[in-house]
């Protein structure tokens, strides 16, 4: 449980780190150009403080290469989240990336532990 705050503390972190991003971006892209670039940027943010301070896992070539693949799935699940909320339900593309975000939380979590811990305890 304890893990899952500092997951939470962390994903927050990295959530407004990537969403005032996008929200700079948005000046110069489209919301989905916007979107994938913060979005990238907040991996490198979430492998990082993940790794470190929620982990406790140290920091790798490998694991930075592997980590990106968790968020890929998550990404095309979000992309077409972000689609339908702001093409189809017409809500504003400044928060619908706020709601894509609470959606896929748990399942990161999940996955970035196995990823992190698993290739933690491979690399020994």
């Amino acid at each position: 449980m304890k893990k899952f705050v500092k997951f939470i503390a962390v994903g927050l972190g990295g959530t407004l780190f990537s969403y005032f991003c996008y929200l700079l971006l948005l000046n110069f892209l489209t919301y989905q150009q916007s979107y994938f670039v913060s979005y990238a940027l907040g991996i490198v943010y979430s492998y990082i403080f993940n790794s470190r301070f929620v982990f406790k896992a140290g920091l790798s070539i490998k694991k930075f290469l592997i980590f990106p693949s968790v968020y890929i799935l998550q990404y095309l699940f979000s992309a077409s989240g972000l689609f339908w909320l702001v093409d189809k339900l017409h809500l504003n593309a400044s928060y619908a990336p706020i709601v894509v975000s609470v959606v896929t939380i748990p399942i990161t979590f999940v996955v970035s532990k196995l990823v992190l811990e698993t290739t933690e305890t491979r690399a020994n």
